[in-house]
């Protein structure tokens, strides 16, 4: 008889948790606002298909919930939504400790120290010195091979020399390309003064480092990106800016192209400094030529440059309704996985209840610069001040 209570009782329980979990999740539905979609101009047909994945972030709650955003609905994206306690992560790193938890156990949790192709996982642990003003001129580093399919790790070493003594040795990025890998790595001197950026290839068949670049020693008041342009190629390039230190406005900028395949590494020729050291000025890379947009009040001009030429090829306006973007300064470029288009769009966007605001988007042929779509997404909500961080776009 007591069995069969606790049976009954543990159904009941069991029923209420169930119900209470689907009241929660269809009231969090409900109160996730919905979105309206306007296109201003070209084939509304672009976006049929689109897939935003964001996070609704309460400026109040300190609370984020994963969402999907489609043309015309708003739902919670239930795959991410055990990701709550990653929420301060990369959304890249939130995936990686819940399908790969024992390969991220004890992992320094920064992207930075990642990459990542089809079949693995690599990652690189940063080397801190344990005595101040200790310096080394070599060093040996354990990189962490995971194959996804099997779980299999496979740990190898990556060991370098350095020329002058260094302390501390950061991984800013690691970037795989058909087996090799091209580690950005921020060395910083003994007494703490100087920093520099080195850039090492490394063979993963091999296990070793095949090349090295760098530009010298950087500023505090300076900094570099590397970036890939040209994926069947190999072709990356490296951006190094400095400011002026007192009114914090860009000083110099340079450019450096790297080719995996023939270990080439060169300084690119730039006959436009008006762009180059625009700050305003937004820049995109893919197959191997460099895109620059600069917005001009109703149009955005946009110069094309080409990486293997050095020189510009390209130069169109492009008209534009001024509702399209509203936070020029903020806008996201990504080249389409589907036809190879330019897309450019908003990240980032507020809603609250007095201000109802909206996802800009574009689309341009990369190779005419025709505008081929143009719209904004529309998203109200009527609770607390919230805002939307977009983590990927996909059309």
């Amino acid at each position: 008889m007591n069995q069969k209570k606790w049976i009954t009782l543990l159904v009941v329980l069991c029923s209420l948790i169930t119900i209470t979990i689907f009241y929660i999740s269809s009231k969090e539905v409900d109160n996730l606002g919905h979105v309206q979609f306007t296109t201003l101009e070209g084939d509304a047909s672009r976006v049929d298909h689109m897939v935003l994945k964001a996070d609704l972030v309460s400026y109040t709650a300190n609370q984020r919930k994963p969402i999907i955003i489609k043309k015309d609905t708003v739902a919670l994206d239930e795959h991410n939504q055990m990701k709550s306690s990653y929420f301060n992560y990369e959304d890249s790193i939130a995936q990686y400790i819940e399908s790969y938890p024992s390969f991220m156990r004890g992992k320094t949790l920064y992207l930075g120290n990642f990459a990542e192709n089809d079949t693995s996982i690599y990652y690189v642990e940063d080397f801190y010195s344990s005595r101040r003003y200790e310096a080394i001129t070599e060093l040996s580093i354990d990189i962490e091979e995971l194959d996804k399919e099997s779980g299999e790790i496979t740990v190898k070493e990556f060991n370098v020399q350095f020329e002058k003594a260094v302390q501390n040795v950061v991984f800013y990025g690691i970037y795989e390309w058909q087996g090799y890998l091209l580690l950005d790595v921020l060395l910083t001197d003994p007494e703490g003064y100087n920093d520099h950026n080195n850039y090492y290839v490394y063979d993963t068949k091999a296990a070793k480092v095949i090349d090295q670049f760098n530009t010298g020693d950087i500023s505090d008041w300076g900094s570099s990106q590397l970036f890939l342009v040209d994926e069947k190629k190999g072709d990356f390039v490296l951006e190094t800016r400095s400011y002026n230190e007192e009114t914090d406005t860009l000083e110099e900028n340079h450019l450096y192209s790297y080719n995996i395949v023939s270990q080439s590494f060169k300084e690119l020729f730039f006959d436009n400094e008006a762009i180059l050291n625009n700050e305003e000025t937004i820049r995109h890379g893919q197959d191997g030529k460099l895109y620059y947009f600069v917005r001009d009040r109703k149009t955005i001009v946009v110069h094309v440059y080409d990486i293997a030429t050095e020189s510009f090829i390209l130069k169109k306006e492009v008209e534009i309704d001024p509702e399209v973007f509203t936070e020029w300064a903020y806008i996201d470029v990504q080249k389409n996985s589907n036809d190879g288009s330019i897309l450019l769009y908003e990240p980032t966007i507020q809603w609250d209840v007095e201000m109802d605001d909206k996802i800009g988007m574009m689309i341009l042929n990369p190779e005419t610069l025709e505008l081929e779509f143009s719209g904004y997404l529309e998203c109200q909500y009527d609770d607390d001040r919230q805002f939307l961080s977009v983590k990927s776009l996909k059309l």
